[in-house]
């Protein structure tokens, strides 16, 4: 069995990551550095120059009709089947 210690020690780590990655995904969506890419008729495409790699990143802006949040997450987690 592990020492309290080291399970608060794990767990305090565990969120300091956890924070570190949300800060990183809230400041790579807020970017001044997208472009758009394409846009369509339900939404738009943006593109960025990806600074780990010799590549681009993309993100899709849009909207679902006559779905919720709710469904929307569902649609994505594959619950639908599809």
């Amino acid at each position: 069995m592990m020492p309290s210690t080291e399970i608060t020690d794990h767990t305090v780590n565990y969120d300091v990551a956890l924070q570190n990655a949300e800060n990183r995904v809230f400041h790579l969506l807020h970017s001044l550095e997208w472009q758009l890419h394409s846009e369509k008729k339900t939404g738009s495409i943006w593109s960025m120059k990806c600074n780990v790699m010799d590549n681009y990143i993309f993100r899709y802006e849009g909207r679902i009709p006559n779905r919720s949040c709710a469904e929307v997450t569902e649609l994505k987690t594959g619950k639908w089947g599809m």
